[in-house]
């Protein structure tokens, strides 16, 4: 059995041997065998849990930190939850984030404490963007929570801010959280600089010691968000009779006097059945890390062709409706509010019962999507179209998505469409900047022909020699940057082939019926008289 790791430095790899050792003591006395330790980078051990043969390689438990979990389990990791530890630093399952702003930028008003609005009020004042520091993008407390916050409230990385937008510059630096802490308390007058950390470096500030000085500096503002501390999991394949063991070496575990772990932040390692907070806060986080699709304008011209009555456009009308209703991330272009029209339709009623939809995506080199509706005509004639286009936009529709702005070795896209996108099926990704999130206003760069190389149910991976293109661009997959990679999903039209030749088969068999009835109406009219019969 496997034991992977992440490594993060040589206190970490200490409380991982610990409890490799530990569990491998356990383990011998029930005559099982011992794991074979593998330790990862961030980047590395994703994939690898994302992409584990157990088949292959057999079962594994894993010690990971949150952004590990979090980015392989988005991407189709199978694993369980089995275990998390108690901090030595908090006593806790659980820890906070924590803003660091120097005390002569940002004082407490008189009657309050600060919080993080208070940040963003200092960020939006500024005429010169404030500094944001970070040491690790894979830190959860320094770098995914206050991106993830900055996102939420509009917060991005760019020269100078918009109508709709905060900015900020971002920059790593060489060091840790404590050094974070430092260089805020340094910047004293002119540009705000601001970080983040967790409540083991704010306690390092707060209990005095040789870094009392600094820590009367600078305040330490949480963010509500609570964190669970790294995790073990399991693969779903272990099974459930060796899966109720490791919890009851776990359980063995915490039972221990003292604090069996003796390195890093590690006390002790417990059942996570045993940690209910830990679990509510992983599936907040959970939550707020998930990708969720752009709104996507849609302007939806007047009907041409029949029309039931006269001033009424009816066709369109249900395709308003459609939209609204149709539960995805399309939005009604409203040319008072939106900048960009992203996908452009026009409707053609060729005759009662049948419509034509045609759609074009104006910011792509793309051939418009021809798309043939039919409905029940008769009294609830407009309910039935605006259901059958609204199945159309989620079953036939192309549609446009994002690269995920964390992942930069492998350029991604999450997947949450219905359809699938064959090996080496070519994408047109646009450079995307961006202005106003809400009312759509950006504007586009350069746009980039690549293939995929393959798509499972969680995500659509572009080939390696395409993705080096993608990366070049300044700000590529910086989540903190306001500039994206869109995608234009091009659904397969294979069933729309078939349609058009069925529709083709019902024009000729009815051109034939009223051949054949033609023909049949010029016949004899009434048969010859018999002849009579002697006698």
């Amino acid at each position: 059995m496997t034991f992977i790791t992440v490594d993060q430095g040589v206190e970490t790899r200490q409380a991982d041997d610990e409890l490799r050792s530990y569990l491998e003591q356990r383990l011998a006395q029930r005559g099982r065998e011992e794991y074979y330790r593998k330790s990862y980078s961030y980047e590395e051990a994703i994939r690898q849990l994302a992409n584990w043969d157990t088949a292959a390689e057999g079962p594994y438990l894993a010690r990971v930190t949150l952004y590990v979990y979090v980015a392989a389990e988005m991407l189709g990791a199978d694993f369980e939850l089995v275990g998390t530890y108690e901090s030595r630093a908090t006593d806790k399952t659980t820890y906070h984030s924590y803003f660091v702003v120097n005390r002569a930028d940002l004082a407490p008003p008189a009657d309050r404490p600060l919080g993080p609005d208070d940040v963003l009020e200092l960020l939006r004042r500024q005429t010169t963007p404030a500094q944001f520091l970070f040491h690790s993008k894979f830190s959860t407390s320094s770098y995914l929570l206050p991106s993830l916050y900055f996102r939420k409230n509009r917060v991005f990385s760019m020269d100078e801010s918009t109508e709709g937008l905060t900015a900020i510059d971002s920059l790593q630096i060489d060091g840790g959280s404590t050094d974070l802490v430092k260089r805020v308390a340094q910047a004293t007058g002119g540009v705000p600089v601001i970080a983040a950390v967790w409540d083991g470096t704010k306690t390092k500030f707060d209990r005095g010691g040789e870094h009392e000085a600094i820590g009367r500096q600078v305040n330490f503002i949480q963010l509500s968000t609570e964190l669970p501390n790294d995790v073990l999991v399991c693969s779903a394949s272990l099974g459930g009779e060796r899966r109720a063991e490791l919890l009851e070496i776990l359980r063995e575990l915490a039972a221990e006097p003292g604090e069996p772990i003796e390195s890093g932040d590690f006390k002790r390692w417990i059942d996570i059945n045993a940690a209910p907070r830990a679990q509510e806060a992983m599936a907040a986080l959970r939550w707020q890390a998930r990708e969720t699709p752009a709104p996507v304008t849609v302007e939806i011209g007047a009907t041409s062709g029949l029309t039931p009555d006269a001033g009424q456009d009816w066709y369109r009308e249900a395709a308003i409706q459609a939209v609204r209703l149709s539960g995805t991330e399309f939005v009604l272009f409203d040319q008072s509010f939106h900048y960009q029209i992203d996908f452009k339709w026009t409707l053609e009623a060729v005759r009662q019962g049948n419509v034509v939809l045609r759609s074009s995506v104006p910011d792509f080199d793309l051939d418009e999507q021809t798309l043939y509706i039919s409905y029940r005509p008769g009294e609830h004639q407009r309910e039935d179209l605006t259901q059958r286009i609204g199945e159309l936009i989620r079953s036939r529709l192309h549609r446009i998505r994002y690269l995920w702005p964390y992942e930069r070795s492998h350029p991604l896209i999450i997947r949450d469409v219905p359809f699938s996108l064959p090996r080496d099926a070519t994408v047109e990704v646009q450079e995307i900047t961006w202005y106003n999130h809400l009312r759509n206003q950006y504007t586009v760069g350069d746009t980039h022909t690549v293939r995929i190389k393959g798509s499972d149910p969680f995500e659509f991976t572009i080939l390696g020699e395409d993705a080096d293109q993608l990366k070049q661009a300044r700000n590529a997959f910086d989540p903190m940057s306001n500039f994206s990679h869109r995608a234009l999903l091009v659904r397969p039209q294979e069933p729309q082939k078939w349609f058009r030749i069925f529709h083709a088969a019902f024009y000729l068999l009815t051109f034939g019926s009223l051949v054949g009835a033609v023909i049949a109406s010029r016949g004899p009219r009434a048969a010859r008289r018999p002849r009579a019969l002697p006698g």
